[in-house]
């Protein structure tokens, strides 16, 4: 099983589709975000990995939602 682990993504949509990027070559069986979504199109971005991936869960908190000052 593999298991992608991604954090703090927060509202940097580059980043995430980074991070999708990779889950999607490595074909990942499991997500596991460790919080702090804050921006909610992040999850519609993950929805979509979902179509084109069979991975069984994905698994998230919201985390405490930090911000730069």
């Amino acid at each position: 099983m593999k298991i992608g682990i991604v954090s703090d993504t927060h509202d940097h949509t580059d980043n995430v589709q980074n991070a999708i990027e990779i889950f999607r070559e490595e074909k990942v069986d499991c997500i596991i975000h460790a919080g702090d979504f804050i921006f909610p199109g992040v999850i519609d971005e993950f929805k979509k990995l979902k179509d084109e991936l069979p991975f069984s869960r994905m698994i998230g908190v919201l985390g405490n939602n930090d911000r730069e000052n």
